[in-house]
């Protein structure tokens, strides 16, 4: 019972697989399909009108001299044949073409979706190996939807072609096409289990294929080129790969070996039963019982129906192992998101942030990051996070933007719980500049404006304001370009390569640029020389005159810009006021402000 269950249950499975299958065909171009679809008929049915022309043909030829008009009929079989010959051709080269450009529609279409679905998924993921691991094979599996859709209409040509033999061959002796069909059986079980072996040996084996990419990117990767020259990693990093390569190697070798003994024994049943059955009509055709025409017809079909009932088995062994890696990605697609826009409200007018006894844990950790955390901030004040690492301050930026939700307690802005509102709503209120950032392989002027792409008015001016305001705009001056050069040199060998400070005037510009009501710099300075650090905080000044502001920052310099520092401490704000006051309290804070200023004295 069990077993017929699961028989049941992966037949339900494989048939959902196809039929998701050919939805993506349909809906990636449905002319395309219907073209591939008639062109795979065809070609299932053209053979059979050769295969009869020719037993016409020659028994013509065998008995010319008892027939009227041979050689008139003779032609017109040459003819018949020659135009199939011709058809499958012409059939041939445009099903090429529509497989070609169809196969693009589709890979299109798979590559849009997933990249869509990386963008969308909570950031919790990223922060996962098991999720990194599913990208990974995802990655690796999108091009087996094109497969299974060519596989499906190869396999139901050959299913055509095989009913067709099976019939007419039937009608000369029924036993025939039954033996031929059973023998072939055993095989097809043989590929079908160990199709599923492999492909579970590779899912076992992601996190390993995962590594080996990794390395082969360290060596192409421009940030460690250095290291690798001076450290002479090269051998290092080969041994690394080749010992990750030949432990992987040999499990799949032992499975392939077993797989190719096994076949090699089944996969000869077909052909002796072939041979059995072509002796028995060539003695009828000795005996006068069959002509010679019938030979070369049952030659053919026993060939046809081998041949189709091989490729029919095989492409359904096929889309089978493509199954498997369909079910990847729709277990992919499948992923459920944690932070949910559910929210009806739209965030306008002041902000006034609260965060109201606030606990939060990164998801699968034990650790408690903030702990009953409570603050606020009012509407244009500007608050100052100050805290070693680990204390929680990216963290508090990440549940305001709701790339998280809080384990407990709540964020409310104006009096409203933040999951009240419209996600998008509530983050385009704010702009943020964080600690960990990197520049697009854009243009000057992409890289800026890619924060506020609705706003489209005066852009250029706004984004030579958005560079003077972080003391960018001498990067101009390195190429003729202007706001047209190409930032970084991965796609024009005239792009800029920054230094680490340049990139961060970049990405801060950007934060600049972008019209909000708060402002986020999480350690805006940390790679800024000191010129650059005061040209910044003196046109911050100006710059957050009318917007609510929050910093973090190692560097203590940055709370003069602000009107109350808070100093959090294992995830609890320890310390909390103006600089003066915590200066007079003479506390944690004025020990770390007292330390850093004392570095600059001679």
């Amino acid at each position: 019972m069990n077993t017929a269950i699961k028989t049941k249950n992966n037949l339900s499975n494989f048939m959902s697989t196809v039929i998701f299958c050919i939805q993506l065909s349909w809906t990636s171009s449905c002319l395309y399909t219907l073209i591939r679809l008639a062109a795979y008929i065809l070609n299932s049915m053209l053979p059979f009108v050769s295969l009869f022309a020719s037993r016409f043909l020659i028994n013509i030829l065998v008995h010319s001299e008892h027939l009227a008009h041979p050689f008139r009929n003779a032609i017109f079989l040459l003819l018949l044949i020659s135009v199939v010959v011709l058809l499958r051709g012409i059939i041939n080269n445009i099903l090429q073409y529509a497989q070609n450009i169809h196969n693009e529609q589709m890979n299109n279409k798979i590559q849009i979706s997933l990249m869509e679905k990386s963008m969308t998924v909570d950031m919790e993921f990223f922060d996962s190996p098991d999720y990194i691991d599913a990208m990974q094979a995802v990655s690796m599996d999108s091009m087996a939807l094109p497969n299974i859709v060519w596989n499906i209409f190869a396999g139901l040509s050959s299913i055509i072609s095989f009913l067709s033999a099976f019939f007419i061959l039937g009608i000369e002796n029924w036993i025939y096409p039954i033996i031929l069909t059973i023998g072939a059986f055993p095989s097809a079980i043989l590929s079908h289990r160990y199709i599923e072996l492999l492909y579970k040996l590779k899912l076992s084996h992601i996190n390993e294929e995962r590594k080996m990419s990794y390395i082969q990117s360290v060596t192409n990767n421009k940030l460690f080129a250095s290291d690798i020259r001076l450290f002479s990693l090269r051998e290092y990093l080969i041994i690394r790969y080749q010992n990750i390569w030949t432990h992987l190697i040999v499990g799949r070798k032992v499975l392939l070996k077993r797989h190719l003994i096994a076949i090699l024994f089944v996969s000869l049943i077909p052909e002796v039963l072939s041979l059995i059955i072509l002796i028995v009509i060539t003695r009828g055709i000795i005996d006068g019982v069959s002509t010679v025409g019938d030979y070369t017809l049952y030659a053919g079909l026993l060939a046809t129906l081998v041949g189709s009932l091989a490729y029919a088995i095989s492409s359904v062994a096929r889309i089978y192992e493509d199954k498997l890696k369909v079910d990847t990605i729709k277990k992919f697609e499948s992923r459920k998101k944690s932070v949910l826009d559910e929210g009806q409200k739209t965030l306008e007018g002041e902000i006034n942030v609260e965060f109201k006894n606030v606990s939060f844990s990164y998801p699968k950790t034990n650790h408690c990051v903030l702990n009953n955390l409570s603050f606020k901030i009012k509407s244009k004040e500007k608050i100052c996070l100050i805290g070693i690492n680990g204390a929680g301050k990216s963290t508090i930026i990440k549940l305001l933007l709701r790339f998280y939700d809080v384990t407990e307690g709540q964020i409310l802005i104006n009096g409203v719980d933040i999951k009240e509102y419209n996600i998008n709503s509530l983050r385009k209120n704010f702009s943020t500049f964080f600690q960990e950032y990197d520049n697009y392989a854009f243009t000057m002027r992409e890289n800026v404006i890619i924060s506020d792409l609705e706003y489209t008015d005066c852009q250029d001016k706004r984004v030579l304001e958005a560079l003077k305001k972080v003391d960018a705009l001498n990067i101009l001056q390195k190429s003729d370009k202007g706001l047209d050069t190409p930032i970084l040199r991965l796609f024009d060998i005239n792009g800029l390569e920054l230094s680490g400070g340049e990139a961060q005037k970049i990405a801060l510009s950007r934060a600049v640029y972008r019209t909000c009501k708060c402002i986020i710099f999480d350690e805006p300075s940390s790679t800024l020389d000191p010129i650059s650090e005061l040209n910044l905080f003196e046109s911050m000044k100006d710059l957050l005159k009318d917007k609510s502001a929050l910093f973090t920052s190692h560097r203590l310099s940055i709370v003069h810009l602000s009107d109350r520092i808070l100093l959090l401490n294992n995830g609890c704000i320890t310390e909390s006021g103006s600089h003066r006051e915590l200066m007079e309290l003479n506390g944690e804070y004025a020990k770390l402000y007292t330390l850093q200023a004392s570095k600059y004295e001679v």
